[in-house]
């Protein structure tokens, strides 16, 4: 699962968009990514990506900030059984044409 946090950002000059993780600054790469100028995606997300994210943005005439907090639910564990019927009687079926 991927997600993006969109960091809605506006002025003249354009601002400078920076995202932290926890206080740290993240360095975009191909598992954070910066799209559209500002926005952060992150791919692939697993348990570990949970923590509070920030988006700086900044310009001469000022700046702002915005934060979300990101919970990594656990995974779903779903356990599909298929029926031993249909499983014997495609070896029935195998048998029957060898």
């Amino acid at each position: 699962m991927d997600i993006e946090f969109e960091c809605a950002d506006s002025g003249k000059p354009v601002p400078t968009v920076n995202w932290m993780k926890n206080g740290d600054v993240i360095i975009p790469s191909d598992y954070f990514q910066i799209v559209g100028g500002s926005n952060l995606r992150i791919l692939g997300v697993v348990k570990s990506d949970e923590g509070f994210y920030q988006c700086m943005a900044e310009n001469e005439a000022g700046n702002a900030q915005s934060s979300a907090q990101l919970i990594v639910p656990k995974p779903d564990k779903r356990v599909i059984e298929m029926a031993r019927d249909s499983l014997r009687g495609g070896e029935k079926e195998r048998e029957r044409k060898g």
